[in-house]
């Protein structure tokens, strides 16, 4: 059985987006581009989890609006491309090619440097108990066909 779940939120926007809670075994949570920072962290409350980090897959407002919010009701860490830097202003702890990220004791994220989108642009695998889930392409891959 898996330990981690990823909760899909689709923005509702223009841009047709998502935001993601990865849920780890332990009610920790991480909350990747957070379109609306109150409703990503109404999820995580609804989960009885806690938010552990925000990570952004690269600096586009429509992938770091919600960071505000978030960073007025929490102290975790915010997530950004190397690259982000100045660019994002929540970002306190920065990411590169290969870096992991842990969700629990047996999941974690492996961050992908895909510049293209921006020269700040990073990807995601998910692994769980060392098999890959999934991959979160922040604006790499587009769901209407453009880029």
């Amino acid at each position: 059985m898996s330990a981690v779940k990823v909760h899909q939120i689709y923005t509702d926007s223009p841009l047709r987006n998502f935001s993601y809670v990865i849920e780890g075994k332990q009610g920790h949570c991480l909350i990747i581009d957070p379109f609306c920072g109150q409703g990503c962290l109404d999820i995580v409350h609804s989960l009885g989890g806690i938010v552990r980090a925000v990570i952004n897959t690269h600096e586009h407002y429509d992938h770091v609006q919600g960071n505000e919010t978030i960073a007025k009701k929490t102290a975790c860490t915010f997530y950004a491309h190397s690259n982000a830097k100045g660019k994002i202003k929540e970002a306190n702890s920065f990411l590169g090619h290969n870096d992991i990220l842990n969700i629990d004791d047996e999941s974690y994220l492996k961050v992908i440097d895909t510049p293209g989108h921006t020269f700040a642009h990073l990807c995601f695998v998910l692994l769980d108990k060392g098999v890959e889930k999934g991959i979160l392409p922040g604006d790499t891959l587009f769901n209407a066909g453009v880029g």
